[in-house]
């Protein structure tokens, strides 16, 4: 397993190759325009920012790098909208999994984050069966009260079950062993588990992908203690990959497969959606 410094050294080829490859670097300025635009500042003024400091640069080092980004989006005001974001995104998120959640029992939220997504799932879903909603992630970064669960080498502490349903957004691929992590939410959800992952069908698009899942976690959300940095080891595959992990896990085949496309404008990424039941 790769400590965090080695950790950092790949993630720094990866984020300056696609930022050096001309056709990469095009579909990155589009996406990572969009974001910066949708957080308030000038279309001219975030194409400036990305020609100035991403296009060919050369990284002498990722974490020196990162603060410096931070700092300027910062400055230009950047991070004003973003809580206000969060939550639209978080809505977002709810209205792709409405009706797609087995109503009633316990939901575990895996890789829950600050848990704005659960608090709306609990708060909003299906009234006439009470539902309770548990956060599971690496590291507690929630900013609700509501249950938690440390997710220590992709294990979560309870018995076979323990859920009726469990819920899984864009979580996958920041594990270093995607296939465990999927494994164990499937031995955890009792009848269903909905998850949304990021997808990518070929090179290029796995470059874009990697780009954009560092910015949003890295610079978006930057932290300077690289223990609390969220990983991001490019675990990305097209979706039919998915099914197959799954089913080699599970041998189940998905309720429902649908492509959701680039909907999310803070972290534009191609998501799928995936509803498998037991």
């Amino acid at each position: 397993m790769l400590d965090n410094a080695e950790r950092m050294e790949r993630l720094r080829q990866i984020v300056q190759n696609a930022q050096c490859d001309e056709e990469a670097y095009w579909m990155i300025r589009r996406l990572a325009t969009g974001i910066l635009t949708h957080l308030g500042i000038e279309e001219s003024q975030a194409a400036k920012f990305l020609d100035d400091n991403i296009r060919n640069h050369v990284i002498p080092g990722l974490a020196g790098y990162e603060q410096f980004l931070h700092t300027e989006l910062n400055y230009l005001g950047v991070f004003k909208k973003l809580p206000e974001r969060m939550t639209e995104r978080a809505y977002a998120w709810y209205r792709k999994l409405i009706g797609h959640l087995e109503p009633g029992g316990e939901i575990l939220d895996l890789g829950g984050g600050s848990g704005e997504l659960a608090q709306i799932v609990r708060e909003n879903f299906n009234h006439q069966e009470p539902t309770e909603v548990t956060i599971a992630d690496a590291l507690d970064w929630r900013k609700v009260d509501m249950p938690f669960l440390r997710v220590e080498d992709n294990k979560i502490h309870v018995k076979d079950g323990a859920f009726v349903s469990a819920m899984a957004i864009t979580s996958y691929h920041h594990s270093d062993n995607p296939e465990a992590l999927v494994y164990e939410t499937f031995r955890v959800a009792k009848k269903r588990v909905v998850f949304i992952e990021s997808v990518t069908q070929n090179l290029l698009l796995y470059m874009v992908g990697c780009w954009i899942d560092w910015f949003y976690n890295h610079i978006i959300h930057f932290s300077p203690d690289i223990a609390k940095k969220i990983n991001v080891p490019c675990r990305f595959m097209p979706a039919t990959a998915w099914e197959q992990l799954i089913w080699r896990l599970t041998g189940l085949k998905p309720t429902s497969s649908d492509d959701l496309g680039f909907y999310q404008i803070l972290n534009p990424e191609n998501h799928w959606r995936f509803v498998y039941d037991k």
